[in-house]
């Protein structure tokens, strides 16, 4: 049976049962991944950049655990004398949260990047550069706290390695795209 069915079909379990929320949160991974470029006043590592997301969460009735899902956008970029690059990506995520009654909240799950792609526009002279990385699966671990009812924060440490797509080159290539990052998100 397909994994996709499967996942769908044991969500709808929870729904006549659960306490549902959109969700929406923006952050920032200040930390993580190989360099790919360095200047004189910044680099631009693979895993770090601004993000943000929208999903849903689930929190069955009388349980501690809730589920969420998230589809987001994450950026970064560098300026240097006489060029730029950048790197973009559609993080998706699947977590499962174990939620206290301190508003505390651990999460662990799986996260998948859709469409990596590195960008660096040389000074002149020299030669413009675009690398597409393949999707990559990784996964999470998150701490959050319930500011009240609606708005939390989150500190997240994602595990995740870029490839290089085998039309691009001769050698595999593999990339630590792991990061550090924290958020702040709402329920509505």
């Amino acid at each position: 049976m397909n994994l996709k069915v499967l996942i769908i079909a044991g969500a709808m379990l929870f729904i006549p049962t659960a306490n549902a929320a959109f969700i929406a949160s923006v952050g920032f991974a200040p930390f993580g991944g190989d360099n790919l470029v360095q200047t004189t006043e910044e680099d631009l590592e693979a895993g770090t950049g601004l993000y943000g997301d929208l999903g849903f969460l689930l929190r069955p009735a009388s349980s501690a655990i809730s589920y969420q899902a998230t589809i987001g956008l994450k950026a970064n970029a560098v300026d240097f004398d006489g060029g730029d690059a950048d790197i973009v990506s559609l993080p998706m995520n699947m977590m499962i949260f174990y939620n206290n009654a301190s508003n505390l909240r651990f999460g662990i799950g799986a996260t998948y990047e859709l469409g990596p792609e590195f960008t660096f526009n040389a000074p002149p002279g020299f030669s413009d550069r675009s690398v597409e990385f393949d999707d990559a699966l990784g996964f999470a671990i998150e701490v959050g706290y319930f500011l009240n009812e609606k708005a939390f924060l989150g500190a997240r440490y994602t595990a995740l390695d870029y490839e290089v797509s085998p039309n691009q080159s001769t050698a595999e290539t593999v990339i630590d795209a792991n990061n550090l990052g924290i958020h702040i998100g709402i329920m509505f």
